[in-house]
């Protein structure tokens, strides 16, 4: 097995639990994912579990991470 279906093995529980019912399938997930990230994860990614940079308005009150990005 390769590192890239390691990688892709590891994400699919994950995914598959991030879409739920809502239709999208977890391969969708996946296949973004490698295109954001080349198959190696971010830091933000491997510190935070926020796969795609998710940002969130003043009125979030959860826990919050902050780092620099290249956007």
């Amino acid at each position: 097995m390769t590192n890239k279906n390691i990688y892709i093995n590891d994400l699919y529980k994950a995914a598959v639990q991030a879409v739920g019912n809502s239709g999208i399938f977890p391969e969708t997930i996946i296949t973004q994912n490698i295109l954001e990230s080349g198959f190696v994860p971010s830091k933000l990614a491997v510190n935070a579990n926020n796969f795609f940079g998710i940002k969130s308005s003043l009125a979030w009150k959860g826990k919050v991470i902050s780092m620099t990005t290249s956007e």
